[in-house]
Parts: structure tokens; sequence; C-alpha cells
């Protein structure tokens, strides 16, 4: 008859904010997160390998994986909005299957039609015209950025030219980064930037990051 007999609202790392079912009602859901089932004793998610407090957005124990699963050991996702963290071990992206397909993505939301080219630029590092440049990243006080196994991250930025003669740059971050404090840790993604601020500006109708 299209009665509602239950819904619940959650918070962004899972603690339920809500729940519209009446008192009497007999439906119920345990299902957290994707790979999680509420423990009823505990109140706690398990996690397939270990449980997850909503309440903290953190896991009870270490990862099992120890630092081959991240820096934070017992940390969830960085973003839940688009990662998962299934079996309680590793997050994976839920945004985008591949780098082409986040590439693509990206090049769309900009306004960049699927066949045009990056722009021809100078690339220091190798001291020739290409379709791109590298560029080492770096923190917000200039110090290098590292990846999970400890080697500095160079990314390549691609830049493109607008209908409108405005012009955007694509960075690639596939090899992710990670900070020494855990903060601000990402996975495989690119992002989109005006070419007036590559670290922090945005470009209108993109995404802050383009996950994979």
């Amino acid at each position: 008859n299209g009665r509602k007999v239950w819904r619940r609202q959650r918070s962004l790392w899972g603690l339920a904010a809500a729940n519209d079912a009446s008192p009497d009602a007999r439906e119920s859901c345990d299902a957290g997160f994707m790979g999680q089932w509420q423990d009823e004793e505990s109140g706690l998610w398990y996690n397939l390998h270990r449980y997850y407090n909503a309440r903290t957005g953190q896991y009870l124990s270490p990862d099992p994986l120890r630092l081959a699963g991240g820096l934070n050991t017992y940390g969830y996702v960085h973003n839940p909005l688009t990662w998962a963290d299934p079996y309680g071990l590793a997050g994976c992206s839920a945004q985008f299957k591949s780098r082409n397909e986040a590439f693509r993505a990206a090049k769309r939301d900009a306004g960049i039609p699927m066949n045009q080219q990056p722009d021809r630029i100078f690339n220091s590092k190798t001291g020739f015209f290409s379709d791109h440049r590298n560029v080492p990243m770096t923190d917000s006080r200039k110090n290098p950025i590292f990846d999970n196994n400890g080697n500095q991250v160079w990314t390549r930025e691609y830049q493109f030219t607008r209908a409108d003669g405005s012009k955007i740059i694509i960075q690639d971050h596939s090899a992710g980064h990670s900070y020494a404090d855990g903060v601000g840790n990402q996975g495989s993604h690119l992002n989109v930037r005006p070419i007036e601020n590559t670290r922090t500006g945005s470009v209108p109708g993109t995404f802050d990051h383009y996950e994979f």
C-alpha cells in the first residue's frame, strides 16, 4: 500500500542520526557500511576482520595488514562518501572504476571535449615540451609528500584550454599521498584546478577529487 515501515538516517561515519520506524514496528535493518553488520549486544559494527565504532569513526583493533592497509591502522576510509572497506582491511574507491574513467569525467565536468588533447607545455623535469609536466608534491609548508612506501610523490599535470580561453589543470595523483599526521591522506585520484591556483583552487562544476 506504499506505507513506509522503516527508514534510518546516518551521520557521515555511520552513526544513526534518526530512525523513522514506529515503536511497534517489526521491521529492522542491521546492515551498516558495505560489509558491516551490527552486533546487537555491543552496538558495534562487525566488519569481518574487526569491529567498527561509528561514534569515533575508528576500528577497535589495528589493521591486520599493519601499515600495508594505511598509515592510520585504526582508521576507516578517508572519505566514506566515495570509499568503503568491506573486509576491515583496506579501503577501495566506489567512485570511478579506473583512471581513464575518472579522467573522462574530470574533462566532461570541466567543459573539455572528449576529443581535445592536452596543451603542449614545457616539462622542466625532462627539458622537453610534452602533453604534461612533472611536479613534485609538497604540503602547505613546501615539505615533500611521500607514498605509503616512503617514496617522494611526483605528479603529472595536464593543461587544457577551454573554449572561453581559460586554462585548467588536471592533476594526476595516481600514487596517492600520505601526510605525517595522517590528516588529508588520499588514495589514487585526480584534481581539477584553475591554472591561477593549482594548490587549493577549484573549478565550478567539478568534484574536489575524482577517486579511482
